[in-house]
C-alpha cells in the first residue's frame, strides 16, 4: 500500500481521485440517511447496517478542508499576493455560497410563502450555513480561507516535524470541545465553525509547506496511521449508532474519536493518492472530482426527488436501493455539472470554470476544493 515506486500519475490527477471518493462519499452518506428512513425500520438489522456504513464512511468534510488547506498554503507560498488570494476566495467560495443559498432559500419558498417573512432566521441561516442541510461546508471553508493566511505565516521557516503538528492539533481540538462545555462559549452549531476541524486546517497547511517531509512521514507512519483510523472508526460508529437509537454516549468520547477517524481517513487517503490515481478507476474517481463542487452542491434536491413515494416505491424493486439512488444522483448531479459548463453557466453557479471533458489537469499548486 505505501509502495509509491510504480509509475506516478500528475500530482493534481491524483488529487482529482481523491476528492473523487470524497464526493462518492458525501452522495453515499447522504443517500444511506434517506434510504434508512425509506426502506428499513429504525432498530432493525438493515437499518442498523445502513447507518454503521454511513458513518463508517463519514469523512468527507475534513478530507475536503485538509486538500483545500494543503492547496491553498501551496498557492500562498507559490503567489504571496494578498489581493489575488482574497479576490479567488471570494469569487470561488463565497460567490457559489451566497447563489446556492438563495437557490435553496427559493426552492423553500415554492412550499413555504412565509420563507422570506423573517430575516433574522434568513441571516443565522446565512451565516451558519443552515439555508440547507450540506451547506455549512461552504462557511467552514470561508472560515478556513480567513484563518489560513496566518497558520501558514505562523509555520513558515520554523522546524516543525509531522509528530509535532499531529500533537498540536490534538492539543488544539481538544482545548476547542472543551471549551464549547463552558456555557459562556457554547454555541449551537458548533460544526459549522472551523474551531471544530483544526486538524484538517493546521495538519493541511504543514503539509502544504512540507510535501516532502510528509511523504516521508506517510512512508514510515502509514500502517499506524491505518490502523488507529480503524479502531477510531470503529468505536465512533458504535457511538453515533447508538445515539441514533436514542442510547446515551459521551460526547467528548463520541467527538474525539470521530476526530481521529475522519483526519486518520484523511491522511490515508492522501498517502494513497498517487497510487489510487494509477489504477483503472483512477481517471473515472479524477473525473468525480473535477466536478466535485457542482455535485456537492446540487444533490440534495435529486436526492429528495428520488425520495418521493412514487420514485421510491420503484426503487424499493431494486436489490439494495440505495446503492441505485446513490448511482443515479452522483449520474444526475455529474450531469448538470457538465450542462452548466458546456452551455457556460458554471462561473455563475459555481465562480469558476468546470472542465467540460477530461483533461490535463492545471500544473501541481492548484488551488481546492471550493
Amino acid at each position: 500500500m505505501a509502495d509509491v515506486s510504480a509509475p506516478k500519475p500528475d500530482r493534481n490527477l491524483a488529487i482529482d481521485a481523491v476528492k473523487g471518493i470524497g464526493i462518492l462519499e458525501v452522495v453515499l452518506h447522504h443517500t444511506l440517511g434517506q434510504s434508512a428512513k425509506l426502506y428499513a425500520h429504525k432498530g432493525d438489522p438493515a437499518w442498523i447496517a445502513m447507518r454503521a456504513t454511513a458513518q463508517f464512511t463519514n469523512f468527507a468534510i475534513p478530507l475536503f478542508l485538509l486538500l483545500s488547506a494543503m492547496l491553498l498554503t501551496g498557492s500562498l507560498v507559490k503567489s504571496p499576493d494578498v489581493g489575488r488570494f482574497v479576490w479567488r476566495r471570494t469569487s470561488r467560495t463565497v460567490w457559489p455560497y451566497v447563489v446556492w443559498t438563495a437557490i435553496y432559500w427559493l426552492l423553500r419558498w415554492r412550499k413555504d410563502p412565509h420563507t422570506f417573512d423573517k430575516p433574522g432566521k434568513l441571516l443565522t441561516e446565512l451565516l451558519t450555513g443552515k439555508a440547507e442541510y450540506h451547506l455549512y461546508f461552504m462557511v467552514i471553508l470561508i472560515q478556513l480561507s480567513i484563518a489560513l493566511p496566518l497558520v501558514v505565516a505562523a509555520m513558515r521557516g520554523r522546524k516543525i516535524g509531522f509528530g509535532t503538528i499531529v500533537l498540536i492539533s490534538a492539543a488544539v481540538q481538544f482545548g476547542a470541545f472543551m471549551l464549547n462545555r463552558v456555557p459562556m462559549f457554547n454555541v449551537k452549531a458548533p460544526g459549522s465553525l472551523i474551531t471544530w476541524y483544526v486538524p484538517a486546517l493546521l495538519i493541511g497547511a504543514w503539509i502544504g509547506l512540507n510535501r516532502d517531509a510528509w511523504t516521508e512521514a506517510w512512508k514510515r507512519w502509514w500502517p499506524a496511521m491505518t490502523a488507529v483510523g480503524v479502531l477510531a472508526g470503529a468505536g465512533f460508529t458504535v457511538l453515533a449508532v447508538r445515539q441514533e437509537m436514542d442510547l446515551p454516549i459521551d460526547s467528548l468520547t463520541y467527538n474525539s474519536l470521530v476526530t481521529i477517524f475522519r483526519i486518520a481517513a484523511s491522511l490515508a487517503l492522501l498517502g494513497a493518492a498517487l497510487p489510487l490515481a494509477a489504477t483503472r478507476v483512477g481517471p473515472f474517481l479524477a473525473a468525480l472530482g473535477r466536478y466535485s463542487l457542482a455535485i456537492y452542491l446540487v444533490h440534495p434536491p435529486i436526492l429528495k426527488l428520488l425520495g418521493g413515494p412514487r420514485i421510491s416505491h420503484v426503487l424499493g424493486y431494486l436489490p439494495i436501493p440505495a446503492f441505485w439512488t446513490a448511482v443515479i444522483v452522483t449520474a444526475v448531479a455529474y450531469g448538470f455539472g457538465w450542462l452548466t459548463s458546456f452551455f457556460r453557466f458554471d462561473l455563475a453557479l459555481f465562480g469558476q470554470r468546470l472542465p467540460q471533458a477530461l483533461r490535463t489537469p492545471l500544473p501541481s499548486g492548484g488551488e481546492g476544493q471550493g
